[in-house]
This record gives structure tokens, C-alpha cells and sequence, in this order.
């Protein structure tokens, strides 16, 4: 067997030598074990990310199931609305993108037919005092309460509106009809008592006879000039006085 013929040099392989090689697989071996140990962190790091990214996504569904049901189960009506402005920035109407069951029976539209919708499409009319105090209230985060007669539905509605994101507006809202029917009959009916205090008051002065009111027990409420001028008190003294004292 021909045994090969070595140099005095060292040998090499692929024009390095054996040393250049060992140093070259030791740094390697040092950079795969430091890559190994990154990754393992990295994975490490990423399977517990995933896990709180889960527990994150349940926490989430729950807020928003109980969000879902706060929404639909409220007792006033809730509509809400991304603000429309012109080229100049200026607010002319809104597009609801939520409601709730209660607004249904509030208004007769159902959520399926006021969301996507305008308020125009819905022939609803916004003043433009009332515009701007709402786009004062998704500016400002302030928000405003105010009661309004709906001339479509015949319907007083007492709202309150605060803006829960930018360029959104939330209505919430009740029927206070009854309430506002009942206000004006009581005001309809002070008035038409103060109308007859005077009618009264008027004739009982221009009177040829004494006139006189008491309460349940004689204590005097009323007393025309007459009256004064016949028992010789004055209508501040007859007042304090009980009809038995005369």
C-alpha cells in the first residue's frame, strides 16, 4: 500500500488548515448554541404571549357580551351616530351605526332600518343651533341634555348626549309625552285660576256687598274693601284674625 507523501507543512483541506477549521466549527458550535438559546426564549416568550393572548380575547368577548347585553336590556332608548361633515369640516347630519331593542319601541323603527341611515333618510331634522352644540360635545367630551318635540313621532323626548369616540355621538333617550302633556295642562290650568283670582278679585272690589272667604276653621283668606269698612278692621288685620273674633 503507497502511503501519501506528507510536507513539512500542515496539511490542509479545501485551502484552510485543520486549525482554521476547528476554530471556524467552534465559533459555529458557539453561535448555533447562542441562536438555540434565543429561539428558545423567543418560543418561550411567544407561547406565553399566546396563552395571555387568549385569556386577553376571553376577557374581551366577555366585555362585549356584557356590553351587548347592557346595550339592548336599558331602560332608554340608545342610538349612536357618526357625526357627517362637509369639505369644510362643518357638521350637516348623521349616520347611526347603533341601536338598542328599547329605541325600537321608543321611536317604531327598528335597529335594522336606522342603521347605515341618516338622519335625513329618516326624516328627521336637526336645527342648526342644535348641530353645532353637538358637534361641541364630540369636540369638547362635554356632554348636553336637552328635550325636543319630534314632529314626525308626536313625541316629546328628553336625551342626553355624550360622544363615547371622535366623530361619534351617543343619544340616550326617553318618551316624556305624558309628562309634558301633563306640565302644560297644569300650567293651562294655574293660569286659567289665576284668571279667575282676578276676575274674581274685580268684582268682589267694585262689590255693594261684604265679601268674605275662610278656610275650614273661620280663619279669614279673603275680604273685599267693603267688608273692611264694615267691621272697621283692615284687610291685613282681618287675615290674621278668625271670623269669630268679629
Amino acid at each position: 500500500m503507497i502511503k501519501p507523501k506528507h510536507d513539512k507543512d500542515e496539511p490542509s483541506y479545501r485551502g484552510h488548515s485543520k486549525e482554521e477549521l476547528i476554530t471556524a466549527l467552534n465559533n459555529s458550535y458557539l453561535e448555533y448554541n447562542s441562536l438555540n438559546e434565543a429561539f428558545t426564549d423567543i418560543n418561550s416568550k411567544l407561547s406565553r404571549s399566546l396563552k395571555e393572548l387568549d385569556t386577553t380575547a376571553l376577557k374581551l368577548q366577555a366585555c362585549e357580551d356584557l356590553f351587548h347585553n347592557i346595550f339592548d336590556n336599558m331602560f332608554s332608548g340608545i342610538l349612536v351616530a357618526e357625526i357627517l361633515t362637509d369639505k369644510s369640516g362643518n357638521p350637516y347630519d348623521h349616520r347611526f351605526v347603533r341601536a338598542n331593542k328599547v329605541s325600537e319601541t321608543i321611536t317604531g323603527f327598528s335597529p335594522e332600518k336606522v342603521i347605515g341611515k341618516s338622519s335625513k333618510d329618516l326624516n328627521f331634522s336637526w336645527p342648526a343651533e342644535l348641530l353645532h352644540q353637538l358637534s361641541q360635545v364630540s369636540k369638547t367630551g362635554k356632554p348636553i341634555e336637552y328635550e325636543r318635540y319630534n314632529e314626525r313621532l308626536k313625541k316629546y323626548f328628553h336625551t342626553q348626549v355624550f360622544s363615547p369616540s371622535p366623530k361619534e355621538l351617543a343619544f340616550v333617550f326617553n318618551d316624556v309625552t305624558d309628562r309634558k302633556n301633563a306640565e302644560m295642562e297644569l300650567i293651562a290650568a294655574k293660569e286659567k285660576a289665576e284668571e279667575n283670582e282676578l276676575r274674581f278679585k274685580a268684582i268682589s272690589e267694585q262689590s255693594m256687598d261684604g265679601i268674605f272667604l275662610t278656610d275650614v276653621k273661620g280663619n279669614y283668606v279673603f275680604v273685599n274693601p267693603l267688608y273692611c269698612k264694615i267691621t272697621g278692621y283692615s284687610e291685613a288685620e282681618l287675615l290674621k284674625m278668625n271670623v269669630l273674633d268679629v
